[in-house]
């Protein structure tokens, strides 16, 4: 969970300025407090814009939305617009870290994954080297059937390909 404490304060020439602390992890051991922080805008529209910038929704849904939205977001009070700031930030950081995590593991089990069919190919290329492509072929798609039908069971693919070795030996 995390906990903000903030204080907006509009000035007459239309600029804003924000001072807030940002606690991160509250009540866990990894707590992070960023104290005392300073944050100058020079119009509402800035911080407006923070908020779009962080939902990428110019990207995502394309101008018409983004004006709607831009138009929206100018009639909240300040405070608010802030807080959803905030809440956007957050948010936007959660989804990176966990994008990046996923990315590494993605990479690491299509790597692992490649290597076992590479693997598996090369051991059947090995025991039938005499066969044309149109046979290997046919051999290889009802490999990949076995290898399917294991996981769709829940079957790992190195369990699968376990089965596969058993039952040709059978």
């Amino acid at each position: 969970m995390h906990q903000i404490q903030f204080d907006v304060k509009e000035r007459s020439d239309g600029s804003i300025e924000v001072r807030y602390t940002w606690t991160h992890d509250v009540d866990l051991p990894i707590q992070t407090v960023i104290k005392n922080q300073f944050r100058h805008y020079t119009c509402k529209r800035d911080i407006v814009r923070e908020v779009l910038y962080f939902l990428d929704v110019e990207e995502k849904y394309g101008e018409e939305v983004y004006e709607e939205l831009i138009n929206a977001l100018l009639d909240m009070p300040v405070r608010s617009l802030k807080l959803l700031s905030y809440m956007v930030i957050d948010l936007w950081s959660e989804t990176q870290i966990e994008y990046k995590r996923r990315k590494i593991s993605s990479r690491q089990r299509f790597a692992q994954l490649s290597n076992t069919v590479h693997r598996a190919i090369k051991e059947f290329l090995d025991k039938k080297p005499n066969l044309t492509y149109g046979e290997a072929l046919a051999v290889l798609e009802k490999e990949y059937s076995l290898l399917s039908s294991g996981a769709q069971a829940g079957a790992s693919l190195g369990d699968a390909l376990k089965k596969r070795s058993l039952r040709a030996r059978s």
